[in-house]
């Protein structure tokens, strides 16, 4: 036969309704479960507690009292708990809004990176990126024992059409130009733009005869580009190039001034041949 122990009636709920509000606060469970299974033990204790008092004669206003104590232990609790869950929660979205914060500044200076180092104009390198990537090819091909080549292009009659047609036409010259250069060199190969209308292709690895075989083939491809005339529908105008280049060895050591330096006499004879030509230099040798 079970026998109640009366005196402790009390105690035996509030211990029990305690042991809930301990498990809110000690185990951070999440609230809505917290509140779930707080009505869960309301619904079940409510029932029993008033069955019970009803047996051992305890008078309504005792009801009522342990009721309302169970009712605060449990909302202490649930509000422990959400406290806690609130504490967690913002730790964790703080960890969230440095994540995004951390991105965001990646790409930023991912961004300010590439402009530091594309020409804005036409997409291709400019002349800081190529020096900087001379150097780093130069020690390659000293350490790979390969040929590097310099190419150097100009085009041809760019201050006529601007004169003409005004700088918006040039713009749009120099633009295709640059959009067509990219599809000519290869993925090892580096073109930039160094100047107003000057380009220039480091090509690595390279050899005499790949330098032909690429120059040649930048110069028809620009040689047959007509480029519409802004503002003028159905018109279009022709532009050309010229082209200087020479070849290094992995024992040579030429700075970037010395073979520039060369190679615009090569694009002085290609502009004195009538333009839209291509002189390719003798291999580098430094003077003695």
């Amino acid at each position: 036969m079970m026998v109640y122990d009366k005196p402790n009636h009390s105690y035996y709920l509030f211990g029990s309704a305690i042991v809930i509000a301990s498990s809110a606060i000690i185990l951070w469970l999440e609230p809505i479960r917290i509140f779930f299974l707080s009505i869960l033990y309301l619904c079940i204790f409510i029932p029993l507690h008033l069955n019970f008092s009803q047996i051992l004669g305890f008078d309504r206003y005792v009801f009522y009292q342990d009721v309302l104590i169970v009712c605060f232990l449990l909302g202490v609790g649930f509000t422990a708990n959400l406290l806690i869950n609130y504490w967690r929660f913002e730790e964790y979205r703080s960890k969230i809004r440095l994540r995004i914060t951390v991105g965001k500044l990646l790409k930023i200076n991912q961004k300010i990176h590439d402009l530091s180092r594309i020409d804005s104009m036409t997409e291709l390198y400019n002349r800081r990126h190529l020096l900087e990537q001379f150097d780093l090819y130069k020690k390659r091909a000293k350490r790979e024992s390969f040929s590097i080549g310099l190419v150097i292009l100009d085009l041809d009659r760019l201050k006529v059409i601007n004169d003409q047609y005004g700088h918006k036409q040039g713009d749009l010259a120099i633009q295709a130009f640059g959009k067509t250069l990219k599809t000519r060199v290869r993925s090892t190969d580096i073109a930039a733009r160094i100047g107003g209308d000057e380009f220039c292709i480091l090509v690595s690895p390279a050899d005499k005869a790949g330098l032909e075989t690429l120059t040649e083939s930048i110069r028809e491809k620009i040689e047959v580009l007509r480029i519409p005339i802004f503002n003028q529908a159905g018109d279009s105008i022709q532009i050309t190039v010229s082209i200087g280049a020479t070849l290094f060895s992995s024992e040579e050591d030429p700075s970037f001034d010395e073979l520039y330096h060369r190679i615009d006499t090569a694009l002085y004879e290609s502009k004195n041949a009538g333009r839209n030509r291509i002189t390719i230099l003798p291999p580098f040798e430094r003077q003695t």
